[in-house]
């Protein structure tokens, strides 16, 4: 039986929200028994995840290695680490593609590309705006359609976790499909249009 542990935020501060879900990942169970060690660069899931072919680790590289994108560092890092934390925590007890896991990271490297061309650092940084830069940043790169949609697909799975675990600076919604977005903001009007104009700004496809 798969014991589901879920994060709950304790209020409206970002910052104290990614450090509380950080820490909370960093103590799931399966964590003392794994062969994780929370800052390394890559990560062997042995154990916890399929390897995409036989005799390879199944392994999630969060720096380094052939992808030419940003390293997952700082802050940042340490949320792409907690988000694969509580997704292996989810599947606790049953071996998934090393892939579910890879797909986020991959996607999550490319948007930290873009965050890092905008000197934005923060997690809470992440708007729809970056997605959809992110999405053109796919397209450059020539990939297929169908390879666009799932780190798409990846990007909506990270905005979820941003939202549901409080660390979104103003949460939204955002679609791959649509490329729509729609502010749920928790703060004023003003505060939103700065955060907004700054990102239009930096972010020019």
């Amino acid at each position: 039986m798969v014991e589901i542990n879920t994060f709950h935020p304790r209020g409206a501060d970002w910052d104290r929200n990614l450090a509380d879900y950080v820490q909370a990942a960093k103590i799931l169970p399966f964590m003392a028994i794994s062969k994780i060690v929370w800052g390394d660069p890559v990560w062997d899931l042995t154990g916890l995840a399929k390897p995409e072919r036989a005799g390879q680790k199944p392994t999630v590289r969060f720096e380094g290695g052939r992808l030419k994108a940003a390293p997952l560092s700082g802050s940042i890092g340490d949320f792409s680490r907690a988000y694969v934390a509580f997704k292996i925590s989810d599947v606790f007890g049953i071996e998934r593609q090393i892939g579910k896991f890879t797909k986020p990271i991959i996607s999550m490297r490319a948007l930290a590309t873009v965050m890092t061309e905008c000197d934005l650092i923060e997690p809470a940084d992440i708007t729809p705006a970056l997605l959809d830069a992110t999405v053109d940043r796919f397209r450059a790169a020539d990939a297929k359609e169908y390879g666009i949609e799932q780190r798409a697909h990846a990007l909506e799975w990270i905005v979820k976790a941003l939202n549901t675990s409080g660390i979104a600076r103003s949460p939204f919604e955002w679609s791959f499909g649509s490329r729509s977005f729609q502010n749920q903001s928790r703060i004023n009007k003003f505060e939103d249009d700065r955060n907004w104009g700054r990102v239009s700004e930096l972010v020019e496809i």
